[in-house]
């Protein structure tokens, strides 16, 4: 799953430690085996704050068609809207999950979309989902993501990724991926470690963000 070349990459920080147990079977378990969704009261709230309505054409591959007029061809099957996001301008953000048409495991992924913006298309890649991804082989754990969306840091709005990759010398890297919608446009931005992952679970607990449900996906070997 690569960043698109239009956004911009910042690399910052280190956390000195970056290390977690080994054994696989210390990560916590993902808490739903199906696929994130938001319940139709959500989506009625969501509505009334984000006026933009949207449906899904029958075309292959697939379209998002917005009712503003925008029209973003989609590279995945089985679209499920998980969540929205608005961004410092009013902008509406949707966050939507789908089985990823070039992902040779068919893994179910997180694809980000706004209408109207030009920057939307260069973020059309897929993101990843949160939750485990396990070998189907070992059955190892070896990668691991908690995925929070809305405002998730301070004055910071936008969709963040908490995960850790499981390295051939068995020790864990943890990263932080963030995509911030900001005032020109969304930003991504990684950094090492995940010392703002506390302050990221109090925006939490206020109502500020929320973190999507994740899910476990077997893959072929990595």
């Amino acid at each position: 799953m690569n960043f698109a070349l239009l956004l911009t990459l910042a690399i910052v920080g280190c956390d000195p430690s970056g290390k977690v147990p080994t054994d696989p079977s210390s990560i916590q378990t993902a808490a739903s085996t199906d696929t994130a969704t938001v319940d139709s009261t959500q989506i009625a709230g969501m509505a009334m704050r984000h006026p933009v309505e949207w449906h899904l054409s029958n075309s292959d591959p697939a379209a998002l068609i917005f009712d503003t007029g925008d029209t973003l061809p989609m590279h995945a099957k089985d679209l499920r809207l998980v969540s929205q996001v608005t961004s410092p301008l009013g902008k509406p953000w949707f966050i939507f999950s789908g089985i990823d048409s070039e992902d040779s495991d068919g893994l179910r992924a997180l694809f980000v979309v706004s209408p109207g913006d030009s920057l939307t298309r260069g973020i059309q890649h897929s993101w990843h989902m949160p939750g485990r991804l396990v070998d189907s082989t070992s059955v190892a754990t070896y990668y691991e993501a908690s995925v929070f969306a809305g405002e998730v840091l301070r004055d910071t709005i936008g969709v963040v990724w908490y995960d850790r990759s499981l390295m051939p010398d068995g020790q864990w890297r943890l990263n932080t991926t963030l995509l911030q919608f900001g005032r020109t446009g969304p930003d991504t931005i990684i950094l090492f470690g995940q010392s703002r992952k506390s302050a990221t679970i109090a925006l939490a607990v206020k109502g500020k963000c929320r973190p999507l449900t994740p899910i476990d996906q077997r893959t072929a070997s990595h």
